[in-house]
């Protein structure tokens, strides 16, 4: 499985707005880590939809229902080879880069080249240097197979994309409201962010893992 599904235009303005809502309140309150990045803990996973009360689909916020919906048709699209009921969330998730530094100011592309490690050096088709492998370590999962989708909330530039690294590496730029769908456990794979240190600019990911259930286990998380 070393293909890549690219869709854009998924959502409308009004799940859009809802979802940037409900991430922000994430980040202020669900808070994983925040270093070169802000991550949230899962939004959605098993445990079912974080600052609320609601423990199974369908949830409290629309938005969330809407968009593990849109994903997982997309998901199942991707993965037509398995039958869907081996297609299994895992975890869903929200990245951001949104400057606190008062004397940044938005760069442009040429003056992001910069910070970026090594851009100049490397090809149009290889772009960026590799950070470290998608793999995710559970008990419930694992040697299954892993499925990443990325879905670009808001991105002030194409450069920010994914790369994966397969046999070839593919360079994936960022669009606002885009979904790329990709194995997220055989290929490292990096999302490019702005320095917030430098860079004014804002990013927001959502990050959604699934895998493929067989040999078959009692998944816990189901989705209709």
């Amino acid at each position: 499985m070393n293909s890549v599904y690219i869709e854009d235009d998924i959502f409308d303005k009004k799940i859009i707005n809802s979802l940037m809502k409900s991430c922000q309140k994430h980040f202020d309150n669900n808070l994983l880590g925040s270093d070169f990045m802000d991550i949230t803990n899962s939004i959605i996973d098993c445990h079912g939809l974080a600052l609320s009360d609601a423990k199974y689909y369908p949830y409290s916020e629309e938005c969330w229902n809407v968009f593990c919906m849109e994903v997982k048709s997309r998901v199942e699209k991707y993965c037509s080879e398995y039958p869907s009921a081996s297609i299994t969330p895992f975890s869903c998730w929200s990245e951001r880069v949104d400057s606190l530094y008062h004397d940044t100011i938005p760069l442009t592309e040429d003056e992001a080249r910069h910070y970026i490690s090594d851009y100049d050096e490397l090809t149009e088709e290889d772009i960026y240097a590799c950070d470290s492998p998608s793999l995710v370590g559970d008990k419930q999962i694992g040697n299954k197979k892993m499925l990443r989708c990325v879905y670009n909330l808001l991105s002030p530039d194409p450069m920010f994309g994914t790369t994966i690294f397969q046999e070839t590496i593919k360079k994936i730029p960022a669009k606002n409201n885009r979904l790329i769908i990709y194995d997220g456990s055989t290929y490292e794979s990096q999302h490019l962010y702005p320095e917030k240190r430098l860079d004014s600019r804002v990013q927001y990911n959502i990050i959604f893992d699934w895998y493929i259930n067989i040999p078959f286990n009692p998944p816990d998380w189901i989705l209709p």
